[in-house]
């Protein structure tokens, strides 16, 4: 099969931001965007028998054009409990504009819509025990309307439309006890799921299933130390919960972790590294689909190994 697809996309956008300060500990802010796109697409899908005697035309998508435009407001609430604690609220409004799929299967699924969303998130910022000790909490829920997901199955890659809602909560931690040593650990919980909408392969109701590509837990630990010579050494696990690659969770990557280790030294605005990611050679998916083939994927890195210079002017 022969796939000829020109697409061509153009975005203007305006953004204006104040802040106001009421009384000293609060903080008023508020933001305006504007944002314009226009996208086009033209679309052939051929089918050639491998002597070249037989062309079947598959499908044909000219001149398909997609045009939107969109205020964006942002508000945001900052309040200093302490010179060391800070709550915070927002509420924004999220945009992403509509467009054309790079592989559709038929003109219905040659272009998508608009993605718009309502986000909300309040959390917290800490310092303790003179900066030794620093906290962030963070909770959110996003509404999102023509949320925007990628239709994966048989050779055909497209962009589909339906609505869902993400709740989650973010929580990180980084102690120094002594100088030149970090502990660091955060947490990650997110609940992504349809509202509505259907497969546009089998027609099954999305209702409840899991969004792909959003794992509903990820974790990070580390120990970093970086002397005042300019040593450094950091070891860190990284770990991600349940990934679900397709739109009715039939195809899955089980919970896993990684551990990384990194060794160097750092003199002025330059550094050199010795690292090795995935020691343990963790066999994980980072993504997979069906194809005309069957199941296919994509394994991540193995056990890796290099050397990285740094350099900044």
């Amino acid at each position: 099969m022969i796939v000829d697809v020109k697409s061509n996309t153009n975005t203007y956008a305006v953004f204006s931001q104040v802040d106001y300060k009421p009384i000293e500990r609060l903080t008023l802010t508020a933001g305006l965007r504007y944002e314009s796109t226009n996208s086009k697409i033209d679309a052939t899908q051929t089918f050639t028998s491998t002597d070249g005697s037989l062309v079947i035309p598959l499908l044909s998508v000219q001149d398909v054009e997609k045009n939107g435009d969109a205020l964006l407001p942002r508000f945001v609430a900052e309040y200093k409990l302490t010179p060391n604690l800070m709550t915070y609220g927002s509420i924004s409004r999220g945009y992403r504009p509509a467009g054309a799929s790079f592989q559709p299967f038929n003109e219905d699924t040659a272009v998508f819509d608009a993605e718009t969303s309502w986000n909300y998130e309040a959390g917290l910022k800490s310092s303790w025990l003179d900066n030794k000790l620093n906290v962030n909490l963070a909770l959110f829920h996003n509404k999102v309307d023509n949320f925007q997901f990628v239709g994966i199955d048989r050779g055909n890659v497209f962009i589909d439309n339906a609505d869902i809602n993400i709740t989650g909560g973010e929580l990180e931690v980084r102690s120094t006890p002594v100088k030149g040593l970090d502990l660091i650990a955060s947490l990650g919980l997110v609940n992504s799921r349809f509202r509505n909408g259907n497969d546009p392969f089998t027609g099954e109701s999305l209702e409840d299933k899991r969004t792909t590509f959003s794992p509903d837990l990820t974790y990070n630990l580390a120990i970093q130390y970086r002397s005042v010579g300019g040593l450094l050494g950091r070891v860190e696990l990284v770990g991600f919960g349940t990934t679900y690659f397709d739109d009715l969770n039939t195809i899955k990557q089980d919970p896993y972790a990684l551990v990384n280790v990194r060794a160097g030294y750092e003199f002025k605005n330059k550094g050199i590294y010795l690292f090795a990611n995935n020691i343990f050679n963790t066999e994980y998916v980072t993504q997979a689909f069906n194809n005309t083939t069957g199941l296919q994927g994509t394994y991540g890195a193995p056990s890796t190994y290099g050397v990285q210079f740094r350099s900044s002017f």
